[in-house]
């Protein structure tokens, strides 16, 4: 499979070919750096993981867990405002 990533000249937007894909996709990618979730499938980070949650959750507006603001975003339901 061959696969090209084509410069759109936009950080919002990226265009990536795929050798064989026969109709276009469109994707949403969500990443936030602030949301930490590990469990015990890692347990090499697992307690540096559980630190830096509970850390994030400590300064997060309304005292709600990142999880929780990250969920209402996802349903229109109000996260974090700006």
């Amino acid at each position: 499979m061959r696969i090209e990533h084509v410069d759109s000249g936009s950080v919002d937007e990226a265009t990536i070919l795929v050798e064989g894909l026969r109709q276009d996709v469109t994707l949403l990618q969500v990443t936030d750096r602030h949301l930490t979730e590990v469990d015990a499938r890692d347990p090499d980070v697992l307690e540096a993981g559980e630190e830096r949650r509970a850390r994030r959750e400590t300064g997060s507006p309304g005292g709600l867990p990142t999880r929780e603001h990250f969920r209402r975003a996802l349903h229109g339901r109000g996260g974090c405002s700006m």
